[in-house]
């Protein structure tokens, strides 16, 4: 009898002419991180349904949600330098950020205080105004 190795062959004969390619979840390009968190912050991947908890170091890509309970605060630093510091029982949704341009942020509910050095357009909508 011979042995068969054809499918663990050609199972590594893919994984070393394909070594980049993603198996289960395409990398997205990173727009902000997580620099401080305080107690339970959660985000939601864009196009998924569950939340998970966030980690400090954290990237977070456009279209990504971010939240943090009653008793907890985040800060986000975006790519475009804008410090975000995200208060308590807060949900937003980074829409499209941008190094230049104008950035879009969703702001589902509670309070963020946006830091920046440089005058930067950044517009925010709100389910209030």
């Amino acid at each position: 009898m011979r042995p068969c190795f054809k499918i663990p062959l050609l199972t590594t004969i893919i994984l070393i002419v394909f070594p980049s390619m993603p198996l289960f979840a395409a990398e997205c390009e990173p727009i902000a991180h997580l620099v401080s968190i305080e107690g339970n912050i959660e985000y939601k991947a864009a196009g998924s349904e569950s939340w998970q908890p966030a980690r400090l170091e954290q990237n977070l890509c456009n279209g990504d949600t971010l939240r943090s309970d009653r008793e907890s605060r985040a800060a986000v630093r975006m790519v475009n330098d804008t410090l975000l510091r995200i208060d308590r029982g807060t949900a937003i949704i980074f829409t499209n950020v941008v190094k230049k341009d104008r950035s879009l942020l969703d702001l589902l509910k509670g309070a963020v205080h946006f830091i920046s050095r440089v005058p930067r357009s950044l517009e925010i909508k709100t389910p209030y105004v």
